[in-house]
């Protein structure tokens, strides 16, 4: 009596490159409802500019006193960028007796008051004068 096989399904599964069959966390699977309506679904715009353009915004002068630390200059520049504002340019003068008078000129859309308080929490820096 010959036992009876039941016939072999056709493998949905991707080959591997080395022959052995893949586990079954990387096997493909078809989407299911919602990737379905997800990919069917047309493109849309989306806005994604700020309110208000950076660009447009006018510069504003802050002058800092800055000790000549290794780092220092890195870490102001990284607040700057970290909160939002664009560094427009940037002035350097080494003094005698260490510090660093950096002249920087920054574009945002926020009061650049707080980005002065927020300066005068570094270590590295002594002072900080607003221009107009």
């Amino acid at each position: 009596m010959h036992a009876l096989k039941r016939p072999a399904r056709p493998s949905t599964t991707p080959p591997s490159p080395i022959g052995l069959p893949l586990p079954a966390e990387r096997r493909r699977r078809p989407p299911s409802g919602s990737a379905r309506r997800a990919q069917a679904a047309p493109a849309r715009d989306v806005n994604l500019a700020p309110a208000r353009d950076v660009n447009l915004a006018p510069a504003r002068d802050v002058n800092l006193l800055v000790d000549g630390r290794r780092g220092a200059l890195l870490r102001v520049l990284g607040l700057v960028e970290r909160r939002g504002y664009t560094a427009v340019r940037l002035g350097v003068d080494a003094a005698a007796d260490g510090t660093l008078r950096v002249a920087l000129s920054v574009r945002g859309t926020r009061p650049t008051d707080l980005l002065a308080r927020q300066l005068m929490r570094l270590v590295e820096v002594r002072s900080v004068e607003l221009g107009p």
